[in-house]
């Protein structure tokens, strides 16, 4: 759709914008969740929990197959 995200903010800017794709706000909350941990980890040597990893499988599932449903409706 023509989205360019650019500076500061870019990553929340491109989180929300899949809530034009029917992700909710929690949907948005885990991922920029995991987004920091991922730079942490990144960036700053630290480990992501593998009881966080754990708990958040499902909803980390869920997330993943509506991503695919949406990547699979744009390529077609």
């Amino acid at each position: 759709n023509g989205l360019k995200a650019v500076g500061d903010y870019s990553h929340k800017d491109l989180l929300e914008y899949l809530l034009n794709y029917g992700f909710n706000q929690f949907e948005i909350s885990t991922m920029d969740d995991l987004r920091e941990r991922r730079n942490k980890s990144q960036y700053e040597g630290k480990q992501i929990e593998k009881e966080y990893l754990e708990v958040k499988k499902k909803t980390f599932d869920e997330i993943i197959t509506k991503l695919e449903r949406v990547l699979e409706k744009k390529i077609k």
